[in-house]
């Protein structure tokens, strides 16, 4: 196996350090500033479940005993501690040293450090990652939509297929760019968006910078089904399930209508 040469944290090699301030920005790439360590209790919280259904994931994954999971975006570990509950081996992969040592805290705690493998890396800079080396892998709660610019977010998920076994499986979980028609003011921004991605080379159709939770500049980006499905397509994906997940994440939407102009986000799960 090629030598991993992303930073390892391991349990014993964590060292008490103040915290480092947030980054703003990563290679001309806007960081989301809500994967800051100081929001991990928030991302945590009793009600994300409900939010945003995090079991069904899990469940559409079918993953099988002892496979080996990237959970990409793993922040402290919202995911990739079920897995490890589950007894999957994790390779949990995030650019925050601190989410990742609050991710290590946690397994350390429950008692299931032997199985998780925290690397910092940048999600499109996977390169220490070696072929075929994970069943499957996880990108959740909009991680993929946190990454600007469409190349760039091509580049992570040829990234993920190639450390993917053949007929291994990815779960992606995105925002719907429409949900915007729901919300105040959502029109107009989506017409600024459409206008701006026409205007400049540096916007995508989706992309929204605005404030959250206190923080001035959160980035994301909102996707269309057809973009994703086209995104998975080349970088070698095959998609076998779209599932629409409705405005306040607590359900799966039934009726075409719903399913078409009012999920607030979607669930992809494709094979390699």
């Amino acid at each position: 196996m090629r030598l991993l040469f992303c930073l390892l944290l391991l349990p014993s090699l964590l060292l008490a350090q103040d915290a480092p301030p947030a980054l703003t920005e990563y290679q001309g790439r806007t960081i989301a500033q809500t994967m800051h360590w100081t929001g991990a209790e928030w991302l945590m919280r009793a009600n994300r479940e409900q939010e945003e259904n995090a079991a069904l994931m899990i469940k559409e994954l079918r993953i099988q005993p002892g496979w080996t999971i990237s959970d990409l975006g793993c922040g402290n570990g919202r995911i990739a501690i079920e897995l490890l509950k589950r007894g999957h081996m994790v390779v949990g992969v995030d650019l925050s040293q601190r989410m990742l040592e609050l991710l290590v805290d946690k397994a350390t705690t429950a008692g299931l450090e032997s199985r998780l493998l925290a690397v910092r890396s940048n999600l499109v800079e996977l390169e220490c990652l070696a072929d075929h080396s994970v069943d499957a892998a996880v990108c959740m709660f909009s991680t993929l939509g946190m990454i600007q610019g469409r190349d760039h977010r091509r580049q992570l998920l040829a990234h993920t297929h190639r450390i993917t076994k053949p007929g291994g499986t990815v779960v992606i979980h995105v925002h719907h760019r429409w949900a915007a028609l729901w919300e105040p003011a959502g029109i107009q921004a989506l017409i600024k968006s459409r206008l701006r991605s026409i205007w400049r080379r540096d916007e995508d159709f989706g992309d929204s910078t605005y404030e959250y939770r206190g923080l001035s500049r959160m980035f994301l980006h909102r996707f269309s089904r057809s973009e994703v499905h086209s995104d998975l397509a080349a970088t070698g994906w095959t998609v076998d399930q779209t599932r629409e997940i409705s405005l306040d994440g607590a359900r799966l939407p039934h009726s075409f209508f719903e399913k078409r102009f009012r999920a607030g986000g979607f669930f992809f799960i494709a094979h390699r």
